[in-house]
């Protein structure tokens, strides 16, 4: 049966042939801040499984809270077996959430080379969004600030405040759906989604 680890998880649901069994996990601390219903509560930079066990790693949007990225990169190639699957996504141009908890932003680039220095070489690359609708979505950043602003000093102006500027939000989102058919490979985009596979060897450069 395949083993698929889903770092960071939450409360994720995923349907896998029966054939896969899914173990999720999340950090203790953050478990118990979220009451996630995970499976193993540990921490990434030291995976409690064993050296080639695992066939597919899921990290969707969790590095940038580690600090400490190389070892947790370390740890996934070496719980992958040989020719195993690392699903990875992270942000690029996104707001600062989670926060004290938010360290890093990745390029493109910059992800192919952290994943191929340890030995794990990028296979689908996939940008989400390109310039148009990241500036759409940052838009609605601006948009809705006066409102967070708000929300901690007049909560009942806080809500006026929010029905004012949710139409041109709307707006935002409404257009980002014809915007994001557009696939250019631009310098602006809110993330990225890489497919890597565990090699034999290391590489130090992109």
């Amino acid at each position: 049966m395949a083993l698929v680890l889903d770092i960071g998880s939450g409360d994720a649901t995923y349907r896998l042939p029966e054939s896969a069994r899914l173990v999720r996990m999340d950090y203790p601390e953050t478990g118990r801040h979220y009451r996630n219903r995970s499976d193993v509560h540990a921490d990434a930079r030291t995976l409690p499984f064993r050296t080639a066990s695992v066939d597919v790693v899921l990290l969707l949007e969790v590095l940038e809270h580690i600090p400490d990225t190389d070892s947790v990169l370390e740890e996934i190639q070496r719980v992958l077996k040989q020719d195993g699957r690392l699903y990875i996504s992270v942000p690029f141009i996104y707001p600062a959430h989670d926060l004290p908890h938010d360290y890093f932003r990745f390029s493109v680039t910059g992800l192919q080379y952290l994943l191929r220095k340890h030995g794990l070489q990028p296979q689908t690359i996939r940008r989400h969004g390109n310039s148009v609708v990241t500036l759409l979505q940052m838009g609605n950043l601006v948009l809705l600030e006066p409102v967070r602003w708000l929300l901690d000093r007049n909560r009942l102006l806080a809500a006026g405040c929010f029905l004012l500027l949710y139409p041109f939000c709307l707006l935002n989102n409404l257009l980002s759906v014809p915007a994001g058919w557009f696939h250019w490979q631009g310098r602006l985009y809110l993330g990225c989604f890489i497919k890597a596979v565990k090699s034999g060897g290391r590489s130090s450069s992109a």
